[in-house]
């Protein structure tokens, strides 16, 4: 006869004990997972960068990671294209419409109360319309003469340009010198163009026309 003797344990709550290992098991997989997958580093996204049509609105926002929102502050600057008027450069959004084809570059810097700067940049390329484009021409004043003089009697400014380098067979008269921009519009993207602009006065003199500049 075997003396030996089996000793058994028996569980009183079996299906307690399996619900028990499966919750430890799904716990410690959160765990593992939340510990490779939570990054608490701050952050500033501005997304992908836009593609928008002349006319159509745009709303350029930052999503904020990991920063209090209450104490940071913002900064926006524009950094490449024709020049877009920004009420408040220091909101949390900027808002415009593009009214030319452009290629247009904005930079946020989001600055938090330890004075740690995050910063983003996106840009916006503006589409011309049905084949078409403007060409936005910006200038300074004039103050001289061409003989050294002060200019007191300044009236306006003269633009000339065409097709062609030597032939800018289309005027445009600008009776208003306060004036340093104007946009030419519907001009046809498969052509390329030459643009001068000459100052007038109030006399009808008129300057020599300024370095041509072109759009291929």
């Amino acid at each position: 006869m075997n003396d030996s003797k089996q000793w058994r344990v028996s569980i009183k709550h079996p299906r307690l004990l399996v619900f028990y290992c499966l919750c430890l098991s799904f716990l410690t997989a959160c765990n593992q997972d939340s510990a490779s997958n939570h990054d608490t580093s701050p952050s500033v996204d501005l997304g992908p960068d836009l593609t928008v049509d002349i006319g159509e609105s745009v709303h350029l926002s930052p999503t904020i990671k990991n920063l209090d929102t209450n104490t940071i502050s913002y900064l926006w600057i524009q950094t490449s294209g024709n020049p877009i008027s920004l009420p408040d450069n220091n909101s949390s959004y900027i808002a415009f419409t593009p009214l030319v084809n452009d290629l247009l570059e904005f930079e946020v810097t989001v600055t938090d109360n330890q004075e740690q700067e995050y910063k983003d940049a996106v840009s916006v390329t503006v589409l011309p319309e049905n084949g078409q484009y403007t060409a936005q021409l910006n200038w300074t004043a004039p103050t001289e003469n061409e003989n050294g003089s002060t200019l007191t009697n300044l009236a306006g400014y003269k633009i000339y340009y065409g097709q062609s380098i030597t032939n800018l067979d289309v005027s445009i008269v600008v009776n208003n010198p306060l004036e340093t921009s104007y946009d030419i519009k519907n001009l046809d993207s498969d052509n390329s163009y030459f643009f001068c602009i000459s100052a007038y006065s109030a006399t009808g003199s008129e300057s020599k026309c300024s370095d041509t500049v072109s759009i291929l």
